[in-house]
């Protein structure tokens, strides 16, 4: 059977969580162009390869893929294969071979060094994706005295619900059970990164007990 290619495989995970571009964007925080781009093949439209890096890293999560193994697909893909030993060409051909080692290894030690950087920026200055799955909607009527308040925050971020710390797992999962009072009830959630980028969204949650019976 034929390999999918990444692009397919991308698109699948995609379609089993029913995340179109526009949602899957929304709660990333991966510019929908890109996105699109991945989902297409269209890979010259993507930035660099550390960006992409960080991109997949921060979708793995909502399409529950891991996000280093969407990177090494994706870059085994965009690694061209070398010649078989049945397809050996005349030694002056390859110009590798006459390149100064000290320069090759000087420029593979930059690249990783450029991948490491870009993956440890977004990580350490981008925005934090935080997304609430329970309430789903920003208002919502309970007749039920408590709540459990659900959600994904990208791994390694602070998470707060109205200024209480909110532990998350290693995959960024979190869920927190709250009493509710009579009528309205308001919940903040804030994810803040390192240097201080935060992400705010607030839940408002009417609280209304059900009559009893006669």
């Amino acid at each position: 059977m034929e390999q999918k290619q990444f692009h397919e495989l991308f698109k699948e995970y995609a379609d089993v969580k029913g995340m179109s571009m526009s949602r899957l964007s929304e709660v990333s925080g991966v510019p929908e162009r890109y996105i699109e781009a991945l989902l297409k093949g269209e890979y010259a439209r993507l930035p660099a390869a550390p960006y992409v890096h960080g991109y997949l890293k921060k979708i793995g999560p909502f399409i529950h893929v891991d996000g280093e193994e969407l990177w090494r697909a994706y870059k085994e893909e965009r690694t061209p294969k070398s010649s078989g030993a049945a397809d050996q060409m005349p030694a002056n051909r390859f110009a590798l071979k006459k390149m100064n080692r000290n320069w090759l290894l000087g420029a593979l030690l930059t690249a990783a060094l450029l991948v490491y950087l870009g993956v440890r920026i977004d990580d350490v200055i981008g925005t934090p994706t935080l997304v609430v799955e329970n309430p789903s909607l920003s208002e919502t009527t309970v007749t039920e005295g408590s709540l459990v308040i659900r959600g994904v925050v990208s791994p390694g971020d602070k998470l707060t619900l109205n200024g209480e710390e909110v532990p998350a797992d290693p995959e960024g999962r979190f869920e927190k059970e709250v009493s509710l009072d009579p009528a309205l009830n308001v919940f903040t959630l804030v994810a803040r990164r390192s240097l201080g980028r935060e992400r705010t969204v607030v839940r408002r949650v009417i609280y209304q007990p059900a009559s009893p019976e006669l």
